[in-house]
């Protein structure tokens, strides 16, 4: 129940963020000596059960709201639903309200669709700190609507 109430308010705050927030391109450019290492290090370590590693790249934000007890359960539903993440690419960034917003395409190991995930990172955090991070497909869509 607290993995879908966070899901939803992340995905409240995405939304709302379109509608509020000015919305500007951001150009690969301006993140990709970053964005790409930070992204891969996060789902390799979810991928891996590995909190430590994973833990090591969320802002304190998201640290108190993806506790060990939720990213355990988490890594558990991603790697029986859609395998282990094997790669990313670049799809389109988006400047909002202060903060980079990156989409990438993956490719996860059993699932034969691409994996859409988001990546927030806070602007002029020189950290690279993820604030928020929404991973969305279809079957992980509906491995969280039973659980």
């Amino acid at each position: 129940m607290k993995k879908k109430l966070f899901s939803i308010s992340i995905l409240l705050l995405f939304i709302s963020s379109i509608f509020i927030g000015c919305v500007k391109k951001l150009d690969y450019s301006e993140i990709n000596s970053y964005s790409d290492e930070v992204l891969s290090t996060v789902l390799t370590a979810l991928s891996n059960n590995d909190y430590n590693t994973f833990s090591k790249h969320l802002s304190d934000d998201m640290k108190e709201s993806y506790d060990y007890a939720t990213f355990q359960k988490e890594s558990a539903i991603l790697i029986t639903t859609v395998g282990v993440f094997e790669s990313l690419e670049f799809d389109y960034g988006e400047k909002r309200n202060g903060y980079n917003f990156a989409i990438y395409n993956t490719k996860f190991s059993d699932e034969e669709e691409e994996v859409r995930v988001s990546v927030a990172f806070k602007e002029g955090d020189e950290n690279h700190k993820v604030y928020e991070l929404y991973l969305s497909s279809d079957k992980l869509e509906k491995a969280n609507s039973t659980n």
